[in-house]
């Protein structure tokens, strides 16, 4: 129902729009605004539609025609990095793409920060929150002052008896699902932000730790190395290999003055390429350009 009604409004919408802007991913999501997007093309409106999705262009079907026909039929494809305008125009031979990165919200002063590590997104498989709990466990030992918050939906009566098994039950806290003051409270007091995903696009939770100045430690998927670079800005660690997460963590929880490098180094890329102003003036530009 609430689709139908979303589909009327548009529709009565659509005649004063001169640009449509569609936001849209692979599977249930491009079924839904191909929708959108045919109705505008029917009316010859202007369409820019600005992919999100986890994952590489090779995972994308070619035989996946909504996909393809809304990337051909755009006036322009938002992406959200340099690998991915890259993977796209290769596979589909596309020549109508922009990188348009997600904004981060604006920098604070970086305040004391909690012997804390904190994990933000959905804990599935895909973002690798066992391979976290897990790396700790192997030198929790060393390091019974720290704590894992972890911090999404999920599944768990799951997490809470591998909590158990690897007896870091004092160490951990199973946050579940947070936002608004209590996400941004949590951000400001965590020392390092870990996110080891299988596959991402440009997540969110990444440049918001970043605005918060957390130490990132994530894996080279996506467009994270567009923009990231271990050792400098960041430590990347391959999806999978706990023993390189382990040795991840146990640098950064032993080494506060590699910590502090890690994000005096990383203002740079929050001011070079994710302030809000500078997306807005980005994505403004090409508008004007259409």
């Amino acid at each position: 129902m609430f689709f139908i009604k979303a589909i009327v409004k548009f529709f009565f919408n659509l005649s004063s729009a001169q640009i449509v802007y569609i936001h849209t991913a692979l599977g249930t999501s491009a079924v839904r605004k191909f929708f959108f997007f045919a109705l505008a093309k029917l009316f010859n409106k202007k369409i820019i539609s600005h992919f999100h999705t986890p994952g590489n262009a090779v995972d994308i079907p070619a035989d996946l025609w909504k996909v393809k026909y809304m990337f051909k039929k755009s006036n322009r494809v938002f992406v959200l990095s340099n690998s991915w305008k890259k993977m796209l125009k290769k596979k589909f031979n596309m020549h109508n793409i922009d990188v348009v990165e997600n904004p981060s919200p604006k920098m604070l002063f970086r305040p004391k920060k909690n012997k804390s590590i904190l994990f933000l997104g959905a804990l599935n498989k895909r973002k690798g929150y066992k391979n976290l709990l897990v790396s700790y466990a192997n030198i929790k030992d060393d390091f019974r002052d720290w704590k894992i918050e972890l911090c999404g939906n999920g599944n768990f009566k799951e997490i809470e008896n591998l909590v158990f098994d690897l007896d870091i039950q004092d160490n951990v806290i199973i946050r579940g699902w947070v936002s608004g003051k209590e996400k941004y409270d949590i951000l400001e007091k965590a020392s390092i932000f870990c996110l080891p995903s299988y596959s991402e696009g440009l997540p969110v939770s990444v440049l918001e730790a970043l605005s918060f100045k957390c130490v990132i430690l994530t894996t080279p998927v996506g467009g994270i190395t567009d923009y990231f670079k271990s050792g400098k800005d960041c430590v990347l660690v391959n999806p999978d290999k706990v023993d390189e997460l382990t040795q991840a963590l146990k640098k950064l929880m032993s080494d506060k003055i590699f910590r502090d490098r890690l994000v005096e180094n990383s203002v740079k890329i929050y001011e070079n390429y994710f302030k809000a102003e500078l997306i807005d003036s980005k994505i403004n530009k090409l508008i004007d350009e259409l």
